[in-house]
């Protein structure tokens, strides 16, 4: 997958997540405008200091679901105060796809997780209706419902038709 027309040099927070990720095993091409996502080893738990890309939380959680070993997020407490708190809503939702994950007052504690599909809520939050977009893709069984993902619009309007293009069905 190639994201493209991305500005590299902006200082968007959320950017942290590319040398993150390549540290937990993740490989990537990075142009100037673009970032191709490449097929990977085995991604590996890792402790995140969240506090700089505090937005990412939900999706950090789904990958620390799928890396070896055991992923923590700290320094996250602000995440709490955001559309929804989503270190609650987040762990909530994953928990009922089967994930081995653990609330902390800031932050959270996530084991390798065999995920399967399951009727989920958004709680009117895109970053919680992206991230649970993601881990309905990577289920080992079943189908996911996620109600209220309409809120995804907000801040991507064409998600629903990137996502099916990617492989998603949705109904």
């Amino acid at each position: 997958i190639t994201l493209t027309s991305l500005d590299m040099e902006d200082p968007q927070g959320d950017k942290a997540i590319i040398p993150l990720l390549e540290q937990m095993g993740a490989s990537f091409k990075i142009d100037r405008d673009s970032i191709t996502v490449k097929k990977s080893k085995e991604l590996k738990g890792a402790r995140i200091d969240c506090n700089d890309m505090i937005d990412a939380l939900p999706i950090l959680a789904v990958i620390g679901c799928f890396a070896e070993g055991q992923t923590e997020i700290v320094n996250a407490a602000i995440a709490r105060k955001k559309e929804s708190d989503r270190i609650e809503k987040i762990t909530t939702e994953l928990k009922k796809m089967g994930a081995n994950i653990e609330e902390k007052s800031d932050g959270l504690l996530i084991r390798r997780s065999k995920l399967k599909g399951a009727k989920v809520q958004a709680h009117h939050d895109h970053r919680i209706a992206l991230a649970l977009s993601i881990a309905a893709m990577a289920v080992e069984s079943g189908e996911t419902t996620i109600e209220g993902a309409s809120c995804i619009k907000k801040t991507y309007p064409t998600f629903f038709s990137d996502f099916t293009s990617l492989g998603a069905f949705l109904s």
